[in-house]
């Protein structure tokens, strides 16, 4: 709205509309405030979850070293059968 259009306002016409729009920026402050929360929980599980994938990884990582120990200590214990 222009200048002119709002001087041609009454005051409490006037008084209405800054009501009005001090209720939006209120409701607006609040889905801010939601919104702010709704990040930092988003925030903490993706952290979570990185560093549930960094454990899975590491496990994954020591089961093939397990697996390899496994097969070599099969493969000497084949041979030591043999002899």
């Amino acid at each position: 709205m222009e200048a002119k259009e709002l001087k041609k306002l009454s005051r409490s016409e006037l008084l209405e509309m800054l009501l009005d729009r001090s209720k939006e920026v209120e409701h607006l402050r609040k889905e801010l405030d939601e919104t702010k929360k709704h990040i930092q929980t988003l925030e903490r599980e993706v952290k979570t979850s990185g560093d549930i994938n960094a454990a899975i990884n590491k496990l994954t990582s020591a089961t093939e070293e397990i697996q390899k120990f496994a097969a070599v200590i099969s493969m000497v214990s084949n041979n030591l059968t043999r002899k």
